[in-house]
């Protein structure tokens, strides 16, 4: 068994980077929500579970193209989680659309190839040129290629940076 320990740190984006972050989180639910009214009507019609990705949808909204592909891939595979433990547990509900008001902003991303680098106090994510500023409160001690997650709470502008790393293997 394979066990995570994760880290949460405080970011502090300004104008132009939380105009990103609030781009990035409404095109995350945006996919979700689609993705998953589409797998609705499919699923109305064929009775089959509709298989998609977010690259199906570009072509009919481009602005997705300015977001993070891996972060659009995540809610796809969120979706297709709650999908498949819905059909699987019946206890577990069937997916609910999320809503702008009411959900908790989110989108994890991963790294490859150190698109994600935490240098000097500074944080480097995907497809934003400039760096983030980071509050370290304690050293990350993860490996090479951690999974970070961005929460976004809009009542108090507080942003957790969580990154997970590989924690130990137990049998």
């Amino acid at each position: 068994m394979l066990i995570y320990k994760a880290y949460k740190y405080r970011i502090y984006p300004n104008r132009e980077q939380q105009h990103y972050f609030d781009n990035v989180f409404g095109a995350v639910r945006f996919i979700y929500n689609t993705m998953l009214s589409d797998k609705i009507k499919h699923y109305q019609i064929a009775a089959t579970m509709l298989h998609t990705t977010p690259a199906g949808y570009k072509k009919d909204f481009p602005w997705l193209r300015e977001i993070d592909s891996l972060a659009l891939a995540n809610a796809q595979l969120h979706l297709d989680k709650a999908y498949k433990q819905f059909f699987q547990k019946k206890s577990m509900g069937f997916p609910r659309f999320q809503s702008k008001k009411t959900h908790t902003d989110r989108f994890t991303t991963n790294n490859q190839k150190g698109t994600i680098a935490i240098e000097g106090g500074m944080l480097k994510i995907p497809k934003l040129k400039t760096r983030i500023r980071i509050k370290m409160h304690r050293p990350f001690k993860g490996g090479s290629n951690p999974a970070p997650s961005l929460k976004h709470h809009p009542a108090n502008t507080l942003h957790p940076f969580r990154l997970k790393q590989k924690a130990r293997h137990y049998l």
